[in-house]
């Protein structure tokens, strides 16, 4: 009984990682978590414009509200996150301007994963490659999520959904 609860007490305080890898690879991407590789192509609905009115909307606030929580919640997962880019376009030019662009998204993910995350490790790589045409995109992430963090998460997000009730009801 006396190991039950040793292991118990270790399962909620110390955090496993989980390890994610997204590959976009030739108008394919995969999922992979440890060794499993989960073809996500093929699993993605389309829709149509019909499908997107039948469905409830979020509002606004609810969501600004949830970020908010999200950012000021002190008991966030840790996070190792690496971004490697590989791409390129005929054009030369084109392929230094997107290369540009990509680099000015750098800090809107690290604070998106900030809201999160508390990201630990972030590394974010893009190699151009002139005069060749091709897109090759992957992202490494180790996540270290205890049972606290998640016992935390979903009450945030309780909170977050009876208070949007409680304002349906008034």
């Amino acid at each position: 009984m006396k190991l039950f609860f040793i292991f118990l007490a270790v399962l909620l305080l110390v955090p496993f990682p989980i390890k994610i890898k997204f590959k976009l690879i030739n108008k394919k991407l995969y999922l992979f978590i440890y060794s499993f590789r989960i073809d996500i192509s093929k699993n993605i609905k389309k829709y149509n414009a019909e499908t997107i009115k039948n469905k409830k909307a979020f509002r606004k606030t609810s969501i600004i509200e949830l970020l908010h929580k999200f950012d000021k919640n002190p008991m966030k997962p840790y996070n190792y996150f690496s971004i490697n880019m590989d791409y390129g376009f005929e054009d030369a030019a084109f392929t230094g301007l997107f290369y540009g662009m990509i680099y000015n998204t750098y800090p809107w993910i690290y604070k998106f994963l900030s809201i999160f995350l508390n990201v630990k490790k972030y590394n974010f790589s893009v190699k151009p490659h002139f005069n060749k045409s091709f897109f090759n995109l992957e992202i490494n992430s180790i996540f270290l999520l205890n049972i606290v963090n998640v016992i935390c998460i979903i009450i945030l997000i309780l909170s977050v959904h009876f208070s949007i009730k409680k304002a349906d009801i008034d």
